[in-house]
C-alpha cells in the first residue's frame, strides 16, 4: 500500500500541500483531480521525493520513504515508473534506446534491456517503430514511447503526471485508451494526476479531489461525481454533464 499522511510542502511562493493524506491499496488505480495549481503534481512528486516534504510521512509497502537515505531512495525509485506531461525523450537516441536507457543506467545488460524494451514497445503498439528516430514521431507516439519506458522494467508503482496535458485534443483519446488498458493488465499500483473525467470514471477505483493543497473529497468515481459534496466535485459533475449533453438546448439546463 502507498500511504501519505499529513504531508506539507512549502515553497517560497507559498504552501503547496497542506496536511495532504492519501491511501492507495496495492494494485489499485487512484485518480487525483482538482483545479490547476491545487498541488496535484506536487503531491505526486512528493511520493518519490522529487519534491521534499517539509513534514508528514510517505510509506510504500510499509517502508518510510521520507526517512530513506539517498542510496535507499535510489533503489526505491528504480521500482517506480514515471510518466510526465511531456515525453522527455532524448532526440539523439532512437525509439528502443530511449526505452533501454534507464535500465542500462542502473546495471542491466544491453541484451536484457533490449528484450524488455521491445516487449514494452509491443505493449504500447510501437515495436514496429523501434529503430526510428524519435524526432519523426507525433506527440502521441512520443508519449507512447515514454509509457513504454515507464513500464519496461515491470515497476510495482506507476505515477502519471497529467500525461495527456501537452497533447493535441485529437491524440488524447488514443493515449487515454492505452492508459485504461494498462490499468487493467499491469499488476501495478497507479496514481494518476489528471483532468480527464472520463478516464477517472472508466479506469480509477477511487478519485481524490484536491483544492488548495488538501483533499476535499474522495471515493468511488461514480459515487463522488453523482453526488458531490465539495465545490470542486460539483464543478467536475457539471463538466461531466456538459460533455454528456446530447443537444445544444440541453446545455442551458445544466
Amino acid at each position: 500500500m502507498l500511504r501519505m499522511q499529513d504531508v506539507t510542502v512549502t515553497f517560497p511562493s507559498g504552501r503547496a500541500l497542506d496536511g495532504f493524506s492519501l491511501e492507495v491499496p496495492t494494485g489499485s488505480v487512484v485518480a487525483v483531480m482538482g483545479p490547476s495549481g491545487c498541488g496535484k503534481s506536487t503531491a505526486l512528486r512528493s511520493i518519490i521525493r522529487l519534491v521534499e516534504p517539509n513534514s508528514g510521512q510517505v510509506t510504500w509497502m510499509g517502508e518510510d520513504v521520507t526517512a530513506m537515505s539517498q542510496s535507499q531512495l535510489e533503489r526505491f525509485r528504480r521500482g517506480v515508473g514515471l510518466v510526465f506531461q511531456r515525453s522527455n525523450l532524448i532526440s539523439r537516441l532512437n525509439v528502443v534506446r530511449n526505452v533501454m536507457l534507464p535500465m542500462v543506467a542502473v546495471g542491466k545488460s544491453v541484451d536484457e534491456a533490449h528484450d524488455l524494451s521491445m516487449r514494452a514497445l509491443a505493449e504500447v503498439g510501437m515495436d514496429s517503430r523501434a529503430d526510428e528516430d524519435v524526432r519523426g514521431l507525433s506527440g502521441g507516439e512520443m508519449q507512447r514511447v515514454a509509457i513504454a519506458r515507464a513500464i519496461a522494467d515491470h515497476p510495482s508503482l506507476i505515477l502519471w503526471d497529467e500525461p495527456t496535458a501537452s497533447l493535441d485534443p485529437t491524440l488524447v483519446v488514443d493515449v487515454l485508451s492505452l492508459m485504461e488498458r494498462l490499468s487493467r493488465t499491469l499488476e501495478a499500483t497507479m496514481v494518476v494526476v489528471t483532468h480527464e473525467i472520463g478516464f477517472a470514471l472508466r479506469a480509477a477505483h477511487n478519485i481524490v479531489l484536491m483544492e488548495a493543497g488538501a483533499v476535499v473529497e474522495q471515493g468511488a468515481p461514480d459515487a463522488v461525481l453523482a453526488n458531490p459534496l465539495s465545490d470542486v466535485g460539483r464543478r467536475y459533475a457539471r463538466a461531466l454533464a456538459y460533455a454528456a449533453a446530447p443537444l445544444k438546448e440541453n446545455v442551458a439546463a445544466l
